[in-house]
Parts: structure tokens; sequence; C-alpha cells
């Protein structure tokens, strides 16, 4: 799929939905706002990995870039079992 850049969140979200839709995401996601407030509270360059219980409560923080991802298969895993 590819996209033009958007400058509004409700097409951002709608384009999302499809991403997600289209690569059979089963896990909640979060779509950070116009300002990237939470790309600035987590700094999450390069890619970072937060998992977020119900609480809010950060439960897991991966290392920078998308390495050693078992501790989240895992994890993920349990919430299914």
């Amino acid at each position: 799929m590819v996209y033009d850049q958007l400058g509004i969140s409700l097409a951002r979200a709608a384009i999302a939905a499809d991403c997600i839709a289209d690569a059979k995401i089963r896990i909640p996601f979060a779509l950070d706002n116009m300002e990237n407030s939470i790309s600035s509270a987590y700094s999450a360059l390069p890619g970072r990995l937060y998992l977020v219980d119900a609480d809010a409560v950060v439960r897991h923080c991966s290392d920078i870039g998308p390495f050693r991802m078992n501790t989240v298969e895992a994890w993920y895993g349990a919430l299914l079992d």
C-alpha cells in the first residue's frame, strides 16, 4: 500500500486501520497524534516497542531497534493462553 503523507488525524487513523487489517495484526495499537506526543514522551527513535497494560503501566520496553523480540512474543503468547 502507498498513501500520501497526511496532516489530518482522522485520515491517518483510517490508513492505520487499513494497514493493521491488511497485515492481520491482532494486538492493540496506539496512533500518535499530529504533534507526535507519544513519540516525544517515549523517545521512540530508533524503533522501540513499549507494552502498556490496561492500567497504563509500561510492562516492557524493547531494546533499541527491532531486535530480540522473543520477550514480546512470549508475553503476547501468554495473553492468548
